[in-house]
């Protein structure tokens, strides 16, 4: 909830300063002053510009739009992903035990990175950092800070 009040005020001080741009480009009357007193470039002022004057002057066009992909057509499906995650914590293999497995039962072909990524991603319970107790943990810690 905080998160989300705080990016919106940063949203919306963003969006206040490119309508300080546009308010003084209009009373200056020139894109090159403009953009030196607010240190951007021509090209940054004249693409806020154009979305601004394409929306209509609608100020929530001012707003940061995010940089993630619309679409990501390779990506590995959640069922395979759920599959791969599954047998991973009833077998414990690795990646490449895994897709050799994952060929020759299901038919299905990933590389070793795929699966590697997939467990890691994933809610995968299995591995070797799980049989540490916390002591030999911060043990092995403290020789590597003192150096032994």
């Amino acid at each position: 909830m905080r998160s989300e009040y705080i990016m919106h005020l940063q949203e919306a001080s963003v969006i206040q300063l490119r309508q300080e741009w546009f308010r003084q480009y209009q009373l200056l009357g020139n894109a090159r002053e403009t953009c030196t007193r607010f240190g951007i470039s021509r090209k940054t002022f004249y693409k806020w510009l154009k979305r601004f004057n394409n929306s209509g002057g609608n100020p929530t066009s001012l707003a940061d739009l995010p940089r993630t992909p619309h679409h990501s057509p390779r990506r590995t499906s959640d069922d395979i992903r759920a599959l791969v995650i599954e047998m991973r914590n009833a077998t414990g293999f690795g990646p490449r035990r895994l897709g050799k497995e994952l060929r020759q039962q299901k038919g299905i072909q990933l590389s070793e990175r795929t699966i590697w990524k997939i467990i890691r991603n994933g809610s995968s319970t299995t591995g070797a950092s799980d049989n540490l107790d916390s002591y030999s943990t911060m043990e092995t810690m403290n020789q590597v800070s003192i150096g032994v």
